[in-house]
């Protein structure tokens, strides 16, 4: 059994009015330097506790969704297995290497086919210079 201290009537702590709950710091130092019981009945720490719950159970969504999604791709499936299956380092090497050639080529691509496309731009501007 866990007794609650007298709270003698000099140790009562007003809430300062110029205190403003919102803003963090000024929060957390107020409640840091009051003793236990005045933190428990102080609307701010119980707002404070509730909020920080709130954000962890926001973060385990987000991370659950980010796990889902990852499930879902098949590449990414494919790079889980290669991590638990115990492939070899040079075949997780060859794997990494093929898809950033792939990649490579996309990228040559667009970037051709923007050149043929400022190519023509620039033709139809000189011809109307003329």
């Amino acid at each position: 059994m866990v007794l609650k201290p007298t709270i003698p009537q000099v140790a009562l702590v007003e809430v300062p009015k110029a205190v403003n709950w919102q803003s963090h710091n000024q929060k957390e130092y107020w409640c840091k330097a009051q003793p236990e019981w005045v933190r428990q009945n102080n609307p701010g720490h119980k707002y404070h506790q509730e909020r920080q719950t709130q954000r962890g159970e926001i973060r385990i969504k987000r991370k659950k969704l980010k796990m889902l999604l990852e499930r879902m791709t098949s590449r990414n499936r494919k790079r889980r297995k290669e991590k638990t299956m115990g492939f070899s380092k040079k075949k997780r090497k060859k794997r990494k290497k093929k898809r950033l050639s792939k990649k490579m080529r996309n990228e040559k691509k667009k970037a051709e086919e923007k050149k043929r496309r400022r190519k023509k731009k620039n033709v139809t501007i000189r011809r109307k210079k003329r």
